[in-house]
């Protein structure tokens, strides 16, 4: 994590000019690679904790499937319906989320998707789901090779 945190700050360094050794090496282009790699960092410590923290990757996960992603297909209702004609509550709005990210037959069967903008939603629900999963994977995977 020392290296990582060293890294950020050379790149921080870069991309801002903070000396004149880094505005010698890094030129525009270079700075503004430099600030990308940053936030690439960034967004990995975030999201994944930078390999090395499965607990992030499951409160985000959590944190999108219970709370973003039920929120956005609430904004979007107008383009769901429930086929017995009822009204949808917020708990099919989050069984709506996990049916998209994990797939289970059991879930929330009983809700249509019928617009776009419900759709694409849906769509980045389950991108993000197969995502996660391959990282969480990933992670898995490294721990029992380090055991």
């Amino acid at each position: 994590m020392a290296e990582i945190r060293a890294h950020e700050r050379d790149l921080r360094s870069a991309m801002l000019g903070a000396s004149d050794w880094y505005k010698e090496h890094y030129d525009t282009l270079g700075r503004i690679g430099a600030g990308f790699r940053l936030f690439g960092s960034k967004i990995n410590g975030y999201v994944w904790g930078y390999g090395e923290k499965a607990s992030k990757l499951l409160v985000n996960y959590a944190l999108l499937a219970f709370v973003v992603f039920p929120l956005l297909f609430y904004l979007f209702r107008a383009g769901l319906k429930k086929t017995d004609q009822t009204r949808i509550t917020f708990s099919d709005y989050i069984l709506l989320s996990l049916q998209n990210t994990l797939r289970p037959s059991i879930l929330s069967q009983t809700i249509q998707v019928v617009s776009g903008g419900a759709r694409w939603i849906a769509l980045l629900e389950s991108f993000l789901g197969i995502l996660l999963a391959g990282l969480l994977v990933s992670y898995m995977f490294r721990w029992i090779i380090r055991r």
